[in-house]
């Protein structure tokens, strides 16, 4: 998993749960699964806006941006959360508000998947170097074909070669990308870290430093003449670092020697002196002895292949890195599914070794899906074959007029609770006030208090509400969900048939006289649907000043504030 901050971080997975074949193919058409994949999608692109900084009315535009590469990413084995993540490292590398198209977000991706490197560092390797991210992924495929063509390790080729993009900008490279694949793949077999050379080369800018590198190796016995020129080294720092690479492990080979036990090792008298030239070069802690072991097995490798006058040094390189020594000291490759001692491949071994290692698929895309195993690539087309009526809505008009309008009714719910109860301070005010009233015995006030406050708030609401009943539902369907006939001041009706008989707001539908019981046995009358606020402030304020009321209230704050030397009652 990519673990690099990303917008995807802010919440909880996104991805649509894992299904069979038959659940994901009635995805399509279950109004649950639809729902939930355009919800999941706009809660995307609502974490995208704000690692944007932008409001609102963007979001359908990331929403659309990121469903177009949902269906493409899960072919590859990812799903909506990748799509995000792949999104937001970008966007986060390039520091601007980019969004990517469904090419580039796929490519990227299948990048991700072929090096398991983050596409943020991928990336913003290739911004430094002037490369787009629409064309990264095509240029990390360039990496990946290199070190298959030369028979090592992707992974760590490609490791270096984002790791090391800058030298591009520093350093001539044939074929730019390509070229640093080929120093990092040569790296890689000689098991060193090419930053080293890439360091040494970049000393070698300087006349001087130039100058004085190749006196001193002189000065310790080097006869490799490339490295004892200081104009060649600096024409190699400046233009070459790979062949400046492949010098340094050339000349290293002259300090070893095949051992009684058949393996390499550097010679007994050489040790002291090939560390002091890793010394001079910048090359410490063992590098420069491991690239010189590393080349000396690669040479006796490709000694004892038989190889035809034509074959080409990449493809004697293939099969050198292919082959594994034995017990007995030789060299052995693989060959449909049987071992063979290198001396004994034909040349039909060798041409068929050499044209399965060409076989690659055009795209990282393709690459990135061939790669998976069977049952994940079963688990992506089940995964592929749903969401698909989901992800055409979430990326339609309607699907956006959709969300739109769930926006709206809640925007206008909101409107319908007067202010001071949306106050928690000034709406716990007013309660501490009637409270503290009744304690202290002042009841009049208290209650006076209470009523004012429940005509000025609680009244407003009801008032509020049924208006905002109409305006949410009408923003859903633009159908009236209660009776037009009745006005703001109205509340909301039900058929007396099905009314609880002690509901304040109930009435019958017969155009005769009716009786509303508001609790305390208040009665409020009214004829028909005619039952408005007024009444119902009436019946609440009758209740509030009700003799019962009044005691019952009393006596429980008598408890909770027992006047001085009274007797608590329990």
């Amino acid at each position: 998993m990519q673990t690099e901050p990303n917008a995807a971080d802010a919440g909880s997975s996104l991805n649509m749960p894992d299904r069979d074949i038959g659940a994901s193919l009635a995805s399509n058409l279950n109004p649950s699964d639809i729902k939930e994949i355009v919800i999941n999608l706009d809660e995307a692109a609502s974490r995208m806006l704000k690692q944007f900084g932008q409001a609102r009315e963007m979001s359908d535009t990331i929403r659309k941006s990121m469903t177009e590469s949902v269906t493409s990413v899960r072919k590859l084995g990812g799903d909506i959360d990748d799509v995000l993540k792949t999104q937001s490292q970008a966007a986060a590398s390039l520091g601007r508000n980019v969004l990517l198209t469904q090419e580039t977000t796929t490519s990227l991706y299948a990048a991700f998947k072929v090096t398991n490197i983050e596409v943020g560092k991928i990336v913003s390797a290739m911004a430094d170097v002037g490369i787009s991210a629409s064309d990264a992924g095509e240029q990390m495929h360039n990496v990946v074909k290199v070190a298959r063509e030369l028979g090592v390790n992707a992974l760590a080729v490609s490791e270096k070669v984002v790791t090391n993009m800058d030298a591009l900008n520093k350093f001539n490279f044939e074929g730019g990308v390509t070229g640093l694949a080929k120093m990092a793949a040569q790296a890689t077999m000689l098991r060193v870290d090419m930053k080293k050379t890439l360091d040494l080369a970049d000393k070698m800018f300087n006349p001087e430093d130039a100058i004085k590198t190749a006196a001193a190796l002189q000065r310790l016995g080097v006869t490799q003449s490339d490295l004892l020129d200081p104009l060649r080294l600096m024409e190699l720092g400046q233009n070459d670092p790979a062949e400046l690479q492949n010098q340094i492990a050339e000349m290293s080979k002259q300090f070893v020697k095949l051992g009684k036990d058949g393996n390499f090792q550097i010679a007994p008298g050489a040790k002291g002196q090939l560390r002091e030239i890793g010394k001079e070069l910048g090359m410490t802690g063992g590098e420069i002895e491991k690239m010189a072991l590393a080349g000396a097995n690669l040479d006796k490798k490709l000694k004892e292949i038989n190889f035809s006058v034509n074959a080409k040094e990449e493809d004697k390189k293939l099969i050198a890195n292919m082959a594994e020594k034995g017990k007995d000291g030789s060299y052995t490759v693989k060959i449909d599914g049987k071992t063979k001692n290198v001396d004994d491949l034909s040349k039909t071994d060798i041409d068929n070794l050499i044209e399965e290692s060409k076989k690659a698929p055009p795209t990282i895309e393709k690459l990135a899906e061939d790669q998976l195993g069977v049952l994940k690539n079963i688990e992506t087309a089940i995964k592929s074959s749903g969401d698909l009526t989901g992800l055409a809505l979430s990326k339609s008009e309607t699907g956006s007029n959709i969300l739109k309008t769930a926006k709206t009714a809640v925007t206008a719910s909101k409107e319908l609770i007067p202010e001071q109860m949306q106050d928690s301070s000034k709406y716990g005010k007013k309660i501490d006030e009637i409270a503290a009233g009744v304690a202290a015995g002042n009841l009049g006030g208290a209650f006076t208090t209470l009523k004012d406050f429940v005509e000025t708030n609680l009244m407003t609401a009801l008032e509020n509400l049924s208006t905002g009943i109409n305006t949410v539902a009408n923003s859903i369907t633009n159908t009236p969900v209660l009776n037009p006939n009745n006005n703001s001041s109205q509340l909301p009706t039900t058929n007396a048939n099905n009314q609880n008989p002690s509901s304040a707001t109930g009435t019958n539908n017969q155009n005769t006289s009716s009786t509303v019981n508001v609790n305390y046995n208040v009665n409020v009358s009214a004829n028909g649907n005619n039952v408005n606020t007024d009444m119902v402030k009436q019946a609440v304020a009758e209740a509030i000043t009700n003799e019962k009321t009044v005691s019952a209230i009393r006596d429980g704050f008598e408890k909770l504030y027992p006047k001085k030397g009274a007797t608590q009652v329990a």
